[in-house]
């Protein structure tokens, strides 16, 4: 029921965290986090949809953010060649939510068992738990779901998209984690690429923390905001041809295929029907997340 489910408050959540700094925090800068966090509108939707199943919330999500999905009859066709198999699609991350939303509502009815690898924050959202492993901290239930051979959907950046080195904004490194599993299980790969990227704001916090060697991501306190900003767009992906596991031999490392892989779904923006070449050469440079 509607009442059952617990608002987001700001407030109590700092002072659970850390009760010290919670006292200190003045109260126009919660009213600053409730705004661009979007507390209220946040709130209302989570009520109004807390008893939906995960397949009728993500159908929910994307119409709630008018979001229109673009997806190429070629792409279409590489979905039918897994249709009710099993997968591991790994994709980029330009936005850092409303794209595996949009992505995840499309998958489902290609592969039905497929589950997001997603942040733990997101355990929030009730309709979303059925459909979503959560890292780090639930490595076990990974493990449980990949075991019996289900599809799981990736970010391997595990982060979304910040400006590289080369002043290109694309992902920084991408974690093989996605690769070991089809390997283990032997099934294909699925790349996705999402055309896209945040707002020039982003970047400058993030600029800022680094020059001030600042570890916590506070550029991720823009991502709700962005999220709405987006409201009405359009979301471009790009579905590469299945990627049988067979591929990833011992000719590299993992780490080596996982940059080439990473490479290939940058590249996907110039060339969509571009296939997937071993010898690719990788120009992205390696850059972890700070």
């Amino acid at each position: 029921m509607e009442n059952d489910y617990q608002d987001i408050n700001i407030p109590d959540l700092v002072n659970r965290l850390n009760p010290k700094i919670g006292k200190r925090i003045p109260k126009f800068l919660y009213a600053y986090f409730n705004r661009i966090l979007h507390v209220d509108e946040l709130n209302s939707y989570f009520r109004s949809t807390y008893d939906l199943d995960a397949p009728a919330f993500l159908d929910e999500a994307v119409k709630y953010l008018d979001l229109k999905i673009n997806i190429d009859e070629e792409s279409y066709k590489n979905l039918e060649k897994v249709k009710s198999q099993h997968a591991v699609v790994a994709s980029n991350h330009p936005y850092g939510g409303p794209e595996a939303m949009g992505l995840m509502d499309v998958l489902k009815d290609y592969l039905p068992d497929i589950k997001l690898v997603a942040q733990a924050y997101l355990k929030i959202v009730k309709p979303l738990q059925s459909c979503c492993v959560f890292n780090k901290k639930e490595v076990r239930t990974l493990m449980e779901h990949v075991e019996e051979k289900k599809s799981v959907l990736i970010y391997p950046a595990g982060f979304c998209s910040r400006k590289l080195k080369n002043k290109v904004i694309f992902d920084y490194d991408w974690k093989p984690s996605f690769l070991k599993i089809a390997k283990k299980l032997n099934v294909p790969i699925l790349i996705v690429h999402t055309r896209g990227q945040l707002s020039k704001r982003i970047f400058r916090w993030n600029r800022f923390r680094k020059i001030f060697n600042i570890k916590v991501g506070l550029e991720s306190a823009f991502l709700v905001d962005e999220m709405y900003k987006l409201r009405g767009s359009e979301l471009k992906m790009t579905i590469a041809p299945p990627i049988e596991a067979s591929v990833f031999d011992n000719r590299f490392t993992l780490e080596e295929w996982s940059a080439k892989l990473r490479q290939y779904c940058f590249n996907l923006r110039e060339n969509p029907r571009l296939i997937f070449d071993p010898e690719i050469k990788v120009t992205l440079p390696q850059q972890q997340v700070f």
